[in-house]
C-alpha cells in the first residue's frame, strides 16, 4: 500500500512541477521561438500535410541509409525541421493531455517506487539520491536523443533536463519516507543481486 502510496503522490508531484515551471516560472518561454508570419505558416502546413504525425524537412531518402559515410552527399544548406503536427489542432484547456501526463507520471513513479524497495538497506536520503539519479537517467536517455538527432535547441533542451531533474528529486524526498521498509523482498523467487 505505501507503495502505491508513494507512486501517487510522487507522479503528482512530478506533473506539479512540471506545470509550475511551464505556467509559473515561464523560464522555458525564452526557449521558444514564435514564426514571424503564423497565419502563412500555419496555411502552408494545412496545404502541405494532409494528415497529422511527425514531419520532417528534407524528407530523409531510404537509400540514404545505406550509403556509405564516405560516401555520403554533402549536407543540405537550407533549413532542417522536425514537426509535431495535430492538423485537427489541439484542445486549449489540455484536460486529456493533463490525465496522461498526470497517468504516465503515477506510472514511472510506480516502477521507480518498486526499484527503491528493491534495493535493500537504504538509508532515507540514499533513497532519495536513488530517485533523483533515476530522474538524472530518464532525462539523459528520453531527452537528450532529441538535441542529437532532431536539433532541438541547446537552450530549451538544458531547461528540459533541469524540469525532469528536478522534478523527480522533489518526488524522491516523498517516496523515499514511503519506500523505507528495510529488507523488503519482492516474492519467494527474488534474490539480491550483488555487483
Amino acid at each position: 500500500m505505501k507503495t502505491l502510496l508513494a507512486a501517487i503522490l510522487g507522479g503528482v508531484i512530478v506533473f506539479a512541477w512540471g506545470t509550475i515551471s511551464w505556467m509559473v516560472l515561464g523560464w522555458h518561454t525564452p526557449t521558444i521561438n514564435a514564426f514571424s508570419n503564423e497565419d502563412q505558416v500555419a496555411q502552408v502546413l494545412v496545404d502541405n500535410a494532409p494528415m497529422s504525425g511527425i514531419y520532417i524537412l528534407p524528407r530523409p531518402q531510404p537509400s540514404q541509409a545505406a550509403v556509405p559515410p564516405t560516401e555520403a552527399a554533402p549536407a543540405q544548406a537550407g533549413p532542417f525541421a522536425f514537426v509535431a503536427y495535430a492538423r485537427e489542432g489541439v484542445d486549449p484547456q489540455m484536460k486529456m493531455p493533463m490525465a496522461y501526463a498526470v497517468a504516465s507520471s503515477i506510472l514511472a513513479a510506480l516502477l521507480i517506487a518498486w526499484l527503491v524497495r528493491a534495493a535493500e538497506g537504504l538509508g532515507y536520503f540514499q533513497r532519495v539520491l536513488f530517485i533523483a539519479t533515476v530522474g538524472i537517467v530518464i532525462a539523459i536517455a528520453g531527452r537528450v536523443p532529441d538535441w542529437i538527432w532532431w536539433h532541438f535547441s541547446t537552450e530549451f533542451m538544458v531547461i528540459d533536463l533541469a524540469d525532469v531533474v528536478i522534478g523527480w528529486s522533489l518526488a524522491g524526498l516523498v517516496m523515499a519516507a514511503l519506500t523505507g521498509e528495510e529488507r523488503h523482498r519482492l516474492g519467494p523467487g527474488y534474490r539480491r543481486l550483488r555487483v
